[in-house]
């Protein structure tokens, strides 16, 4: 038929147009505005729309429980894990191991009280240490010492007890005229011997009030400058009343209690304690010495007949 030939033919011009041109060029996008001949532009082209139908799913199957699991569910309305703890449990600590200890006798004993069955016990009681006792730092507690620090190092007090004993050792070679050097060395032997004597009285003030005494080295640093001051005054030659050791003796003794209790800040009580404690190994020392020199003027008399 004469119609079907152009169309065909059109048609197969349209193929060959088509597989002519670029890509690029026959790729249009689908929202690139539709351009007429004149040059207008019109609507994007709208994309055809299609209702998909939904995907289903599978279920999963059911797990199963394992071997020795409880089936049933946590209930919210349960109670908690910590229902029945006391707020200020002590966690650190195990009750029966404090309550074992102390009915063998090698721990302190702990009260711990049951509020109920089921209930944590109370074991935030703990053995409180007695007054004396070393604390949770390895220190004792306030005024535990008897011989607190203060008032000078043991250096300064050893320093002073040097000078003072310097000038007694002088004093006592300056008025003993017949036998200087015996006397110097007497003085010298009186100064050590009683400062470990008046150590010795401190220990047992310190027993008396029991304390423990505190630094050795500071309690002899100021013994030693409190015997050191009264063998200066002891050995000087003081003429207030007459020609007597007196006057000299009772200074001395004065400037010895005014030391220790300066320095150690004793009264009272305590003060009295460690200067008779003092005195009575003084008195006991002299007089082994006064024997001793009895017993040698005695032989020497035998000797002489």
């Amino acid at each position: 038929m004469p119609d079907e030939q152009p169309r065909d033919s059109q048609a197969d011009a349209s193929k060959q147009e088509s597989n002519g041109a670029p890509k690029g060029a026959s790729a249009r996008s689908e929202s690139e505005p539709i351009t007429d001949d004149a040059g207008n532009s019109g609507m994007p082209r709208q994309k055809d729309v299609y209702d998909l139908a939904p995907v289903e799913v599978p279920a999963r199957p059911p797990i199963a429980p394992l071997p020795g699991a409880s089936p049933n569910k946590p209930g919210i309305d349960k109670e908690g894990l910590l229902t029945g703890f006391d707020e200020d449990a002590d966690f650190e600590t195990d009750p029966d191991v404090q309550r074992a200890k102390g009915m063998s006798g090698n721990g302190p004993k702990v009260k711990s009280d049951v509020k109920s069955k089921g209930s944590v016990p109370n074991a935030t009681a703990r053995p409180q240490a007695k007054s004396g006792t070393l604390g949770a730092e390895g220190t004792e507690a306030s005024g535990e010492f008897f011989v607190e620090p203060g008032l000078g190092a043991t250096k300064v007090w050893v320093i002073i007890g040097g000078v003072l004993l310097v000038s007694a050792v002088v004093a006592a070679a300056v008025n003993q005229r017949e036998h200087p050097v015996l006397a110097s060395l007497l003085v010298l032997y009186n100064g050590f011997l009683h400062t470990g004597t008046g150590v010795a009285a401190v220990g047992v003030g310190a027993v008396v009030a029991g304390k423990r005494l505190g630094p050795l080295d500071l309690t002899a640093g100021r013994m030693f400058a409190a015997v050191a001051g009264m063998l200066l005054l002891a050995n000087c030659n003081i003429n207030l009343v007459g020609s007597t050791k007196i006057e000299e003796l009772v200074l001395g003794a004065v400037v010895y209690v005014a030391v220790v209790a300066g320095t150690f800040r004793f009264w009272g009580q305590v003060l009295a304690t460690v200067v008779s404690a003092h005195f009575l190994f003084w008195l006991v020392i002299q007089a082994g010495m006064e024997i001793t020199a009895a017993i040698g003027r005695t032989a020497a008399t035998v000797a002489a007949h």
